[in-house]
């Protein structure tokens, strides 16, 4: 299960940092974070939980992998979404992502599982994610990280899906950063 990203002062739905952390750091003055406040002093931890969060996204791609699911894992990207693997190769669209997949889940990578850490989450509104993940594939209990992921995500209907994906190789140093994490 992957850890809160949230420090415990964002526990405030309404709070100036909750809402700076939910919108962006750099996106209000004083007067435009107090129409905001004002905006949602109505909204309900119900309305709040009722969402998708980017842990609960990455849990699900997560799964999907390890269970060598290529439907499900193709469900977590938009219909239209790009996805980039560390190779430079490329695919657009949901059903070549599932196809692609089924063949990596059957062949390269069968029974491998996943490894998925958000390092940084950036909002520029609050039906936008910039997500930047470390992560890795492999067999065996400990999976270490080899690549950087950025995750371009879109609020549909209250969970986050995927529109752009990129995935990168690790140069020596970093691999040797994030191991020691």
């Amino acid at each position: 299960m992957i850890g809160p990203l949230r420090p415990a002062w964002l526990s405030d739905p309404v709070s100036g940092w909750a809402l700076q952390y939910r919108f962006g750091w750099n996106n209000f003055n004083g007067n435009r974070l107090r129409r905001l406040q004002g905006a949602l002093q109505g909204e309900t931890m119900m309305t709040a939980k009722s969402e998708d969060t980017v842990e609960e996204f990455l849990e699900r791609v997560r799964q999907a992998w390890d269970a060598g699911d290529a439907t499900r894992y193709a469900a977590q990207f938009a219909e239209d979404a790009s996805y980039v693997i560390f190779m430079g190769d490329a695919m657009f669209g949901r059903t070549a992502i599932a196809q692609t997949h089924h063949e990596v889940f059957t062949r390269w990578q069968k029974g491998t599982r996943m490894t998925v850490k958000p390092i940084d989450v950036r909002m520029p509104d609050e039906f936008t994610a910039v997500v930047t993940t470390v992560g890795g594939i492999g067999k065996g209990s400990l999976v270490d990280v080899d690549k950087f992921q950025t995750f371009t995500l879109r609020r549909h209907d209250g969970r986050w899906e995927c529109v752009a994906f990129q995935n990168t190789e690790m140069s020596r140093r970093s691999r040797r950063a994030y191991r020691s994490r």
